[in-house]
């Protein structure tokens, strides 16, 4: 099945669900016997893999936003206020919150309906519980407190917002029925339909273990992040990453490509933060991860960020003496998205040994160097340099800050990720020039450090949530705190320091 036929397909086949967010009347079908009430549960899969694996609607956000708060990506005109963050529009949040509860989870329920009660549909309806905790893991993740238990009842019109504690707590417990569920002696979706992981059924339960080790440690949940280091069950090398493959259909190819292709010169440059890390480190990914300027061909040079528009005139930095994202990130069309890759399976194993979550301190140092080589074998980095590199600068030194610092690496332009890393840890420690000016000249400057309680928390709600689910809306901000930019999510209150 190619991609570029799934929105005909849908539309012929199917009834997708419309309805604007959870928050709004969940209408009833009306059955008309001349048209079709349910879909085939193939193409609901396959829409539903593309629209959360393919993260289209999620660009926008992840490039103008998150990758430049985690300090990948930067603006080379500045900002025109400080701090930049107020840049996120609601126009933005809603479509997100809209993309997220009705392109995906809509569809994904349709798809749980279809096969809950079919024992012949055992492994379709555990992959889609697998597929919907993926997606609600993102949610509230950026959001926190959300509607999660009565979100896709249609008989509830003003469902309640969970709270994020409860919410990680079922998505744990649905993960792993979902994986114990799965019968291998029962067919699946077909390998055209799921275009993930093309119906294998042991990457799928890795892919579970391993998002399940993922939310766990996040959260502090030390029995379950034993149990799976026990089982030992994740996905255990690169070909078992789940890698979102774009085609190179006009509608649905890479969005990084597309943008650059169509708007080089918006894209955003690479964070000066982000080379001088790698400079420091002297890491050979540097050359991978961002492109020699276009005035000089021989020079990887970064925007620094949390720079207002007179600031970066001072410097002299323009779109044209600054670096862009490496090719292989922005240029090639069929690049893959990474969801959840080998490398992080690595660091989530590190942290669990280093807090003898399941695991001894002393495999650590192992865990740690298959990440950094996963991940450099990933951006095809020779093995002799790999080697030299874990003998340098990057030699295992048992801190968190490291162990962070290198999945954040690691994470590059995945900004969702290395944005929930950030606010759980407050690494790697970031930081931007503070400068004082007489007019355009440089009087002064100074690097300074970052303070994490100035960094985004959270997003705060759709606009219209207080008009839709007054009552519920009032209730989740008086236990998580006010809604706006700042306030933290329930797991970046936890103590993660080991």
């Amino acid at each position: 099945m190619k991609l570029k036929n799934i929105k005909y397909m849908i539309a012929v086949g199917a009834i997708l669900l419309t309805i604007s967010s959870c928050r709004k009347n969940f209408e009833d079908i009306n059955t008309n016997p001349n048209n079709p009430t349910q879909t085939n549960p193939e193409y609901l899969f396959t829409y539903i893999l593309k629209e959360g694996g393919g993260e289209y609607d999620m660009f926008t956000v992840n490039k103008s936003f998150l990758s430049q708060w985690i300090m990948y990506a930067s603006k080379s005109f500045g900002n025109s206020t400080m701090p930049p963050y107020l840049y996120l529009t609601q126009q933005k949040i809603k479509g997100l919150w809209e993309s997220f509860y009705t392109k995906i989870l809509l569809n994904t329920n349709e798809l749980l309906i279809l096969t809950k009660d079919d024992p012949e549909a055992v492994n379709k309806y555990s992959l889609a519980r697998i597929w919907k905790v993926y997606t609600f893991h993102k949610i509230t993740d950026l959001w926190g407190n959300v509607p999660y238990s009565e979100a896709l009842n249609s008989n509830i019109l003003k469902p309640v917002y969970d709270n994020q504690e409860d919410i990680y707590s079922d998505m744990l417990n649905e993960l792993g029925e979902a994986v114990a569920a799965i019968d291998y002696d029962k067919q699946s979706f077909s390998e055209d339909a799921d275009i993930l992981f093309h119906g294998d059924l042991d990457k799928w339960v890795k892919f579970a273990n391993s998002l399940r080790l993922r939310l766990a440690i996040r959260s502090g949940n030390q029995s379950i992040v034993t149990e799976l280091m026990n089982e030992d069950n994740f996905i255990s090398n690169n070909n078992e990453s789940a890698n979102f493959y774009y085609p190179s259909s006009l509608d649905d190819r890479n969005p990084w490509f597309d943008y650059f292709e169509n708007y080089e010169t918006a894209i955003g440059q690479v964070s000066e933060f982000m080379v001088t890390k790698l400079q420091d480190l002297n890491d050979p990914r540097l050359p991978i991860y961002a492109q020699p300027t276009t005035v000089n061909t021989d020079t990887i040079i970064g925007m620094p960020n949390l720079l207002n528009v007179e600031e970066v005139v001072a410097f002299g930095y323009n779109y044209m003496n600054t670096s862009y994202p490496g090719l292989s990130f922005v240029a090639d069309i069929n690049a893959p998205n990474q969801l959840l890759s080998y490398s992080e399976v690595c660091f989530l194993k590190t942290e669990a040994a280093l807090r003898s979550w399941g695991s001894s301190p002393a495999e650590a140092e192992q865990f740690y160097n298959d990440g950094v080589t996963a991940s450099m074998q990933y951006n095809n980095i020779p093995d002799t340099e790999i080697t030299n590199y874990l003998a340098g600068d990057a030699a295992f030194d048992g801190t968190l800050e490291q162990l962070i610092t290198q999945k954040w690496i690691a994470l590059y332009l995945n900004g969702f990720e290395a944005f929930a890393e950030y606010r759980r840890t407050s690494f790697p420690t970031l930081q931007k020039w503070d400068m004082e000016l007489n007019g355009i000249i440089i009087v002064d400057t100074t690097l300074v450090t970052v303070d994490p309680e100035t960094v985004p928390g959270r997003f705060p709600y759709p606009d219209n949530e207080p008009e839709f689910n007054s009552v519920n809306y009032n209730a989740a901000v008086e236990i998580q705190g006010p809604d706006n930019l700042y306030t933290k999510v329930w797991w970046a209150t936890l103590n993660h320091n080991f």
